[in-house]
């Protein structure tokens, strides 16, 4: 038996051994193609040893710095670099009872951007060398001049200080430091909780970035980042023989955890747990309402919950607010605004007095940085200020358009640090890297609300916005709705959906949540097959609609 045990240990020693040394192989090998590539779950050495070395940040800055000297070689008016080393750790799993399977991306890529006579070119590679850096540079350079020729400049682009500096995220455990086998260990911990309550399920998913950003331009800027970001997210997953028969399984994402600018301890700690199990509980305990179908469609009293009203802003308002499509620039992609033009726009009443809507890169914001992708240092942007529009999300190279409204409120025109380039190859453009919206007066709970309904319902996690390309309106489709009689909560309604106008739906906000109320939406949009995708968290109290319409689903 002794015998037996131990060869047993040492064939799997053996085994974990062998595993790490190909993994290792692979990754050395294919240093820049990127991933994806599953982990042993058990191994018990750092995450960051199965990655390739990153490029030293000297090293991206001899890059970036050798780039615009060949920039101002070739007679750019401007030009600017972004050199990124970032890497990515993927925890979940399809199956979650059979444990997780770790997978790491990596990348390292440049950017260049070349203006002359108002016209940009740009140019990118995964060759992040000098030489390579250099020659796109020039490249971007030439194009630019040849496009200067029939483009006339709308604005020139608004003056910004020049920078230099270093800055870090503060984590107090660095994820990539943690071991694949506790990653796993946590993750089990996580999925234990539901399997000790009677048809539920806890569904881990926890993804972690580290990106070493450096940037440059022509006028002297130079700053690097190293940026930690985390995106830890668990699914509540309930379900009765009613819903399992008829609607499917019904999930609910947990809210104590958001995704934000940190590291590994944001997921750990037993009372974690202990507030999942009591959400979880609540959950099942909302799903006991006897469930009827959708009487009477119409205009009703509606309170959202706060992951509703985010998941609406990030497909109505967020877009509508960043102004390359407001100008227009999008118009044959993804659509444009209906807030504009923006002189039409700026300084309207246009929805509620209790909306107020800001951007903030601060930490712990998700994408908190010091300065942003132009080398501009990030702030704070009120963007909506109790239902007035006082400001949009724009670049260096489209604040300019903004010029008579800043004039007009005599504020100095200047770039507000919102400038993002969501891939290390692609281009800054203006846009939010996390929304929030102000709550309401405290005491102001969904209880109270509710109890000011007469007819009336609670919409919780929509789980599907769609828009028309001016995302002026469009419908929504709730994973839950409870129908409410005389303040109390009296059914669950099956096949509801909801029909809005953009801007009657925020004119109609009658009450905003206190801050227990405040919930996350996550706006993710993938901008390529690979790693490149944009994450936009928003953080929103639960509202009180004076109306809202509601129509018939269909049946799937």
């Amino acid at each position: 038996m002794t015998r037996l045990s131990s060869h047993l240990l040492s064939r799997r020693a053996f085994m974990t051994q062998a595993s790490l040394a190909m993994a290792g192989a692979r990754l050395a090998h294919a240093r820049s193609i990127g991933g994806p590539y599953v982990l042993p779950a058990r191994a018990r050495q750092s995450t960051a040893s199965f990655f390739p070395d990153m490029y030293s940040p000297d090293a991206l800055r001899t890059i970036a710095t050798a780039a615009m000297d060949a920039a101002r070689a070739a007679g750019a008016a401007y030009a600017d670099i972004r050199c990124s080393d970032r890497r990515i750790l993927n925890v979940g799993s399809s199956l979650p009872e059979a444990g997780p399977s770790p997978r790491i991306d990596f990348d390292v890529a440049f950017h260049v951007r070349a203006r002359v006579g108002g016209a940009w070119a740009s140019i990118s590679g995964r060759d992040c060398t000098s030489d390579a850096a250099v020659q796109a540079t020039r490249t971007a350079t030439t194009t630019a001049k040849g496009s200067a020729a029939v483009i006339r400049p709308l604005w020139e682009m608004v003056p910004a200080p020049v920078v230099t500096g270093e800055w870090t995220t503060p984590v107090k455990i660095d994820p990539f430091d943690v071991t694949p086998d506790e990653h796993a260990g946590l993750f089990m911990a996580y999925v234990n909780v539901g399997q000790r309550l009677l048809d539920s399920h806890v569904i881990p998913h926890f993804v972690w970035e580290a990106e070493t950003r450096v940037f440059a331009s022509t006028e002297g800027s130079l700053v690097t980042q190293h940026l930690k970001r985390a995106v830890p997210i668990i699914y509540l997953q309930a379900e009765t023989q009613l819903d399992a028969f008829r609607n499917g399984v019904l999930f609910n994402p947990w809210q104590g955890l958001r995704p934000c600018s940190a590291g590994f301890e944001t997921i750990i700690g037993p009372e974690i747990q202990e507030a999942v199990k009591a959400e979880l509980e609540d959950f099942k305990r909302l799903l006991r309402f006897p469930l009827a179908p959708l009487e009477d469609v119409g205009r009703f009293e509606a309170i959202l919950d706060g992951a509703s009203v985010g998941r609406i802003v990030g497909e109505t308002l967020s877009p509508s607010l960043e102004l390359r499509r407001v100008l227009g620039f999008d118009a044959d992609g993804e659509g444009t605004s209906f807030l504009a033009p923006p002189d039409a726009i700026l300084g309207q009443p246009l929805f509620s007095p209790q909306l107020t809507l800001t951007a903030d890169r601060s930490m712990p914001h998700y994408g908190a940085a010091q300065w942003d992708d132009e080398g501009v240092a990030t702030r704070t942007v009120p963007l909506i200020t109790k239902g007035v529009v006082v400001d949009y999300c724009s670049t260096r190279a489209t604040a300019g358009a903004l010029a008579s409204w800043y004039a007009k409120t005599k504020q100095p025109l200047a770039a507000q640090g919102t400038a993002v380039a969501w891939g290390p190859t692609r281009d800054p453009i203006g846009c939010a890297s996390q929304l929030t919206i102000t709550p309401g007066a405290a005491g102001t709970t969904v209880d109270t609300m509710t109890r000011q309904i007469t007819n009336g319902v609670i919409v919780r996690s929509v789980v599907d916005v769609q828009s028309d390309p001016q995302l002026s309106g469009g419908a929504m489709w709730p994973n839950m709705v409870f129908e409410v009689k005389r303040g109390q909560i009296t059914r669950r309604l099956q096949g509801v959906g909801v029909q809005f106008n953009t801007k009657s739906l925020w004119k109609n906000l009658k009450i905003v949540g206190d801050d227990s109320t405040t919930q996350n939406a996550l706006r993710t949009r993938w901008l390529d097959p690979w790693v490149d995708k944009s994450r936009l968290p928003i953080l929103a109290p639960a509202v009180l609609l004076s109306q809202l319409d509601l129509i018939r689903r269909s049946a799937r």
